[in-house]
């Protein structure tokens, strides 16, 4: 199975895959049947294929669902990070990507935590509104390349290049 995140969430969301590419696309795909074709040797078979927010897509995107139930994937590239949220066509129960907002600052490996997303890339931390975009604070790091930030007991926690751990609090 390819790398990605599955989808929180109720039937049938429960059961969507979301899978970002070097080739900048996001796809979703059906976790149990990742090809569209029920059996091994065929390659594509997604339900949706949408263009990223620009650049690779090499870090896993985060996924949550908001306090009105909206399933959002945050996604980040090397140059942009975005919002998208995941919705099921009524009538034929396919889901799809909608981009709601992407803003041209690089990160890696976005996490979600208390309705804010959390990214860092370059030598900034950044926290942003995960509906709007809306940048909320950054902070200066060392130099970082693929570290995650992490959201543990009220701090935020980050290593960077040279191993130094800096953390925020409330």
């Amino acid at each position: 199975m390819p790398k990605g995140t599955l989808a929180p969430g109720g039937a049938p969301l429960s059961q969507v895959g979301v899978q970002g590419g070097k080739d900048g696309y996001l796809r979703l795909v059906n976790p149990t049947d990742l090809n569209g074709h029920k059996g091994p040797g065929f390659t594509g078979g997604e339900w949706s294929l949408v263009g990223g927010p620009g650049g690779e897509i090499l870090t896993a995107p985060a996924v949550w669902t908001d306090s009105s139930r909206k399933l959002w994937v945050e996604v980040t590239t090397g140059s942009h990070t975005s919002g998208y949220t995941i919705t099921i066509d009524p009538s034929t129960h396919v889901p799809s990507l909608t981009p709601v907002w992407t803003v041209a600052t690089g990160n890696a490996s976005p996490v979600v935590a208390n309705g804010v997303l959390y990214a860092a890339g370059g030598t900034t931390i950044h926290a942003y509104n995960p509906t709007t975009g809306a940048l909320l604070w950054s902070a200066p790091v060392g130099s970082i390349h693929w570290q995650s930030p992490v959201v543990d007991g009220g701090y935020i926690l980050l290593v960077d290049d040279s191993g130094d751990l800096t953390a925020w609090g409330r």
